[in-house]
């Protein structure tokens, strides 16, 4: 199970911490925290790391002419 939280810094307050340990009660859990700010299009889409290898890879085969698909226009 995934959960996002968005919260200010002043909200972490001891019942926001015993509500998170009851939702994963027993559970191994992760918790990553990173400062929240406004990003463009094109940073958000990069800031997943399986996204950007896509994106960028993608956009390296595009350059290498690969995997393109031409249609002829006036066959249609």
């Amino acid at each position: 199970m995934t959960t996002t939280f968005r919260v200010h810094a002043s909200e972490l307050d001891q019942d926001f911490f015993e509500r998170l340990k009851a939702m994963f009660n027993g559970k191994e859990i992760e918790i990553i925290v990173h400062e929240k700010h406004d990003m463009d299009e094109t940073d958000y889409l990069l800031s997943d790391p399986e996204n950007r290898t896509h994106i960028l890879d993608s956009h390296a085969r595009v350059g290498r002419r690969e995997g393109l698909v031409e249609v002829d226009i006036n066959s249609l």
